[in-house]
């Protein structure tokens, strides 16, 4: 667009004044006569135009910013694999961009903004930190909380945080002010972790009380309870849909869970004879992942099936990327075989009956959907499960610790984990869990919690710092 006369004559007029106000009287008296102002103009009758003018352009800045971000996220709503071109491209690279030091004490929980350039921590200092996460800067302290938060989580517009802590205490917080607006409790003992439901209407929260708690965020009321564990329980996760709900504890069990909060079944299935040790995380994968690691799946048992079981490893020879381990011996095919038709042959019956007491096709599709969920443990190992049939479907191998964070990669392909060997692993879903990368001693401590947004990995570490590491 042409800059007329009349908007340079203005632009001269607020720079003459800009000049005059700070006090550059020398260069005010040049420009007059070098921009050919009329000296007659002024400028105590205006009041600081230009400054008003470039903050109004660097808001609008932001907004556009803003707006593009959300345009982004559209366009992968409409294509939501735009990473997945065959290469290995998004993924975290060393060193990092931003090592991030404020807290007191070390992390328990980082969770990204999901609209905004916001990273949000907590920590057993009490206290939750916003962060720019294009800048690695401290934007706001929120305080509140009496003992250790160990969990927090932004609801799906990013307009609330919830946080919860060992003072019992679940509190919501507007971000828009950055202030606690409703503070709840009802738990008899450390809250271990909150989550918004994809609803955003409601949250739930676990705790070393054995139970789990849905509330309703506008009101603040508990509106069931549930139970089932018999010991703490670490951790939960929600599926997509808002529908089921998995979570651990320290008695080694996972429980699958309806998350129907008018109904009286709630435990549709309990996981309890693989880990060796007490059970950190759990999470369910999302469907776009779930279909890479189906069809991954898929494609290897056609590959088997063709080469009468005797496929040799094609890529990845180095013992050290040789981390699934292996399920697939003779002896367990055949048993897994023989187990598979009797079971279709039970489903079959089963079907027969069902339809014949006027049940329907979609009734039937919709009880045999199965949902696939990830857990990682003390006993180092990641495995991944049929949620509802609650068998173990792979087992990955390869951390030195205790693993404490699971999170999915934006492209569907890969799942990158935490442990208190001090190390980030990412492990490739579309080649059967095979780990790709590995971020080693990037903290002086444990890391405690990741967070992935779709251009940044987040890390942090019992050595009280954040470090931030671009995707590439």
């Amino acid at each position: 667009m042409a800059f007329s006369k009349t908007d340079q004559a203005e632009l001269n007029k607020a720079i003459l004044e800009y000049l005059y106000m700070r006090g550059y009287k020398d260069t005010h008296d040049v420009f007059i006569q070098e921009a050919e102002v009329d000296s007659e103009d002024d400028p105590v009758g205006r009041k600081n135009i230009l400054e008003k003018k470039w903050k109004s352009v660097a808001k609008l800045k932001k907004q556009i910013m803003q707006l593009e971000d959300q345009i982004k996220r559209y366009k992968e709503e409409v294509d939501p694999n735009p990473f997945d071109d065959g290469q290995k491209k998004g993924l975290p690279k060393a060193p990092e961009r931003f090592h991030m030091k404020g807290h007191k004490d070390q992390i328990s929980q980082i969770v990204f903004h999901p609209l905004y350039d916001i990273l949000a921590t907590a920590s057993k200092d009490s206290s939750i930190k916003l962060w720019e996460s294009e800048s690695g800067e401290i934007e706001k302290t929120l305080k509140g909380h009496t003992k250790k938060i160990n969990s927090i989580d932004f609801n799906r517009m990013g307009t609330m945080l919830a946080s919860c802590s060992q003072d019992s205490t679940i509190k919501i917080w507007n971000m828009e002010s950055q202030q606690c607006i409703k503070t709840m409790s009802g738990h008899e003992h450390n809250i271990s972790k909150v989550k918004f439901t994809p609803s955003g209407d409601h949250i739930i929260t676990s705790s070393w009380d054995q139970t789990l708690k849905v509330w309703e965020v506008r009101t603040g009321f508990c509106l069931k309870t549930f139970q089932g564990h018999e010991g703490w329980i670490y951790d939960f996760d929600i599926n997509e849909e808002g529908s089921r709900m998995i979570s651990c504890s320290d008695k080694q069990e996972i429980i699958y869970w309806d998350l129907d909060i008018k109904g009286d079944r709630s435990i549709i299935s309990i996981l309890d004879e693989e880990h060796s040790n007490k059970i950190e995380t759990v999470a369910f994968l999302p469907m776009l992942t779930a279909k890479t690691f189906t069809k991954a799946r898929r494609d290897q048992d056609n590959e088997e099936e063709q080469t009468g079981g005797n496929v040799e490893e094609e890529e990845n020879k180095d013992e050290e990327e040789k981390t699934v381990e292996n399920q697939t011996s003779s002896e367990t095919k055949i048993r897994s075989s023989k187990a598979e038709e009797l079971r279709k042959m039970r489903e079959k019956m089963k079907m027969m009956k069902d339809r014949a007491a006027g049940r329907t096709d979609r009734e039937e599709n919709e009880e045999e959907k199965k949902e696939e969920e990830t857990s990682g443990s003390r006993d180092k190992h990641i495995k991944i499960w049929n949620a509802k049939r609650g068998n173990c479907i792979m087992n990955l191998i390869g951390h030195d610790g205790w693993v404490r964070s699971i999170v999915f990669h934006p492209n569907g392909k890969y799942l990158l984990s935490s442990s208190d060997d001090k190390a980030v692993f990412v492990w490739d879903l579309s080649r059967n869990g095979v780990c790709v990368k590995k971020l080693r001693s990037i903290h002086t401590g444990d890391i405690t919690s990741i967070a992935l947004s779709k251009k940044q990995l987040a890390t942090g570490s019992n050595d009280k710092t954040v470090k931030i590491f671009n995707l590439q």
